[in-house]
This record gives C-alpha cells, sequence and structure tokens, in this order.
C-alpha cells in the first residue's frame, strides 16, 4: 500500500498504543509520591516541547521540499 506523507498523518492511533498509554495513566493515577509525579511531569513536559520543536522544523522542511519540488516541476527541470 503506497501512503503519502498525509495520509499517514490521519490514520488512527494503533490499538497497542492506545492500551500502553491506558497502562501509564492508571499508573499515574494509582501513584500516592508526590515527588515521583512531579518529576515524571518535568520529564514530560520537557519530552513534549523536544518533540514539538522536532515535528515543527520537520514540517517547515516538508513543506519548503514540497515548494521546491513544485516550482522545478512547472518549469520542467524533472526528467519525467
Amino acid at each position: 500500500m503506497d501512503k503519502n506523507f498525509i495520509s499517514v498523518l490521519i490514520e488512527p492511533i494503533p490499538v497497542e498504543k492506545k492500551l500502553a498509554t491506558e497502562v501509564k495513566i492508571r499508573d499515574i493515577i494509582a501513584c500516592t509520591d508526590i515527588e515521583v509525579l512531579k518529576n515524571y511531569t518535568i520529564r514530560l513536559l520537557r519530552q513534549n516541547v523536544n518533540h514539538d520543536y522536532v515535528l515543527t522544523n520537520a514540517l517547515v522542511r516538508i513543506l519548503e521540499m514540497e515548494d521546491e519540488m513544485n516550482k522545478k516541476k512547472r518549469f520542467g527541470l524533472f526528467g519525467n
């Protein structure tokens, strides 16, 4: 099956990922140690910032590459 970039972005989350997330949520709910929860939250926030940064830069680069490709197609610079 040939997937384009957009189809990958809109695919539903696999059941396995949903289950793993639910297990982690239940562990957090069951945790009574505030220091463990604080440390987990700090790590989670840092990881989220890193993911946002990487994804934003990747999407910007993809858009730039698509624009370059469209310009080349318009001017017949591809060998097709």
